[in-house]
Formats: C-alpha cells, sequence, structure tokens
C-alpha cells in the first residue's frame, strides 16, 4: 500500500489545481538466486482517485549482498574461546 499526496503549485500567485492525492498498491516477487543476490520485480497502480491521473509502475532490483566470511569466522572463533 502507498499514497502519494502534494504537487500543489503556484504561478504567479494563481494556484494551478492540479494538487495529487493517489493511494495505490501493488504486488511484489522475490527470488533469491544466489546466497548473495536476491531479484525482486515490482508492479503497481492508483486504485482510487478523481483527478483523472493515471498511474502504473513496474520495477526491477537486484540485491547484492557481501560479507567478509574470513573476518566473521575469526570473529565467531575468538568469542567462543572467551566463553
Amino acid at each position: 500500500m502507498r499514497c502519494q499526496v502534494g504537487g500543489a503549485l503556484k504561478v504567479d500567485a494563481t494556484k494551478q489545481e492540479n494538487k495529487i492525492n493517489a493511494p495505490g498498491s501493488g504486488i511484489v516477487v522475490g527470488y533469491q538466486a544466489l546466497p548473495m543476490l536476491g531479484l525482486h520485480a515490482d508492479y503497481g497502480g492508483r486504485i482510487a482517485g478523481n483527478d483523472g491521473s493515471k498511474f502504473r509502475m513496474f520495477k526491477m532490483t537486484a540485491v547484492l549482498s557481501y560479507v567478509n566470511m574470513k573476518k566473521l569466522k575469526a570473529k565467531m572463533a575468538q568469542k567462543k574461546k572467551v566463553e
């Protein structure tokens, strides 16, 4: 769920009557391709409003995560020694 509000504009002290109030919704599908790579596809649109505007959006996202495993394992081993 999302809501886009705003956009009111004045030009030369004259209101332009272009304020936006657009609630919307969408769906996200994700896939973990590799342990370090996630892929997401989003689609959304407007579900209500009466100002005549139309909203449709499609977005693809890739998230790449990196963890220094040597450093993490060394830290965990050191923690075990302390316990």
